[in-house]
């Protein structure tokens, strides 16, 4: 086996250094400080603005490279995943990279048979933000419980 080329080492390291987020929206405007769709944001074109920094970014602000997850709190589902752009007069830029993913996973359903999605600071009941950390390992699993209820779904 070839050893990993120096662009895939600085990926890697990069990686490393980037963050996962949480990113929960409500179209209705009842939960977090944005209103807003994911389902409009998978739908239109990419990459896309999204968010107002000043808004979102109150306590955490994601940089280019990093991850979301895309919370739809009117519905409490997970809708995919996009990656950090950069910023244009004040808002992200995102790029979707999984999504919109099938309807129906709750995330109160996945908490209720899964201690480890319970126990996520994004998905506990307190003070509502509209942005919330969530470790790479804890972002990976969620996703990959999510990508199982689909397989075991398609059976």
């Amino acid at each position: 086996m070839a050893p990993p080329s120096d662009d895939s080492k600085n990926r890697e390291s990069r990686r490393i250094d980037m963050s996962t987020f949480v990113y929960k929206v409500n179209p209705n405007g009842q939960v977090g400080h944005y209103v807003g769709d994911w389902f409009n944001f998978f739908d239109g074109p990419q990459p896309s603005a999204w968010g107002l920094a000043e808004v979102v970014c109150t306590q955490y602000r994601p940089e280019a490279g990093d991850r979301i997850i895309c919370h739809q709190s009117n519905i409490r589902e997970i809708v995919g995943t996009a990656d950090v752009v950069g910023y244009d007069l004040g808002r992200l830029i995102l790029q979707a990279t999984e999504g919109p993913f099938p309807r129906g996973i709750k995330i109160t359903v996945l908490k209720k048979i899964d201690e480890r999605i319970r126990n996520l600071e994004a998905f506990q009941q307190g003070l509502i933000k509209t942005l919330y950390t969530i470790s790479d390992s804890d972002a990976d699993y969620l996703l990959n419980r999510i990508k199982g209820f689909w397989m075991d779904a398609e059976d």
